[in-house]
């Protein structure tokens, strides 16, 4: 599954190195765990290899994974919830799966929103992780700035912005 040294996307976390795989007792029973350390907070997590896949732990993703997530910003798919709280519910929901695409459908859902109406606290902060982790991992991959990963995001969304409004 994944090896030590390996990057991978840690849900909600960002961007982690597998500093390790060790074994452990709990309750009893031996357990390997994977010690990540999540490069943007410098902190680390112990997650049990039997959970991995439970958690949303992944490898990064690839250039195909990228060009979907600027073809999806771009295009005039957009979700509308007419409830604000189902709204927030199910891009919360969205945030925890770690997966590129479900946090791309929140960065466009939100985007939206906010030029109708200024969004929350809580979704302003949820639009800007959404726009930090996408960005963060897009240009880990393509090995470049993070700011300019997100002024490109934001470029997708205005071109979205064109089609949906005309």
């Amino acid at each position: 599954m994944f090896n030590a040294g390996d990057k991978v996307v840690y849900p909600n976390h960002g961007i982690g190195i597998i500093e390790g795989i060790n074994e452990f007792v709990v309750a009893g029973q031996t357990a390997k765990f994977f010690t990540v350390k999540i490069l943007s907070s410098k902190s680390t997590v112990k997650i049990p290899a039997s959970n991995a896949e439970a958690v949303g732990l992944r490898n990064l993703i690839t250039e195909d994974d990228i060009k979907a997530v600027f073809t999806y910003l771009q295009n005039r798919d957009l979700i509308r919830y007419q409830d604000w709280k189902a709204r927030f519910k199910e891009n919360s929901d969205l945030m925890r799966t770690g997966k590129i695409m479900d946090m791309t459908v929140v960065l466009k859902n939100l985007h939206f929103v906010s030029l109708e109406k200024p969004l929350s606290f809580r979704e302003k902060r949820m639009y800007d992780r959404s726009l930090e982790l996408i960005a963060s991992e897009i240009a880990e991959v393509r090995r470049v700035k993070t700011r300019e990963i997100q002024d490109s995001l934001l470029e997708a969304l205005a071109k979205a912005e064109k089609k949906i409004t005309s």
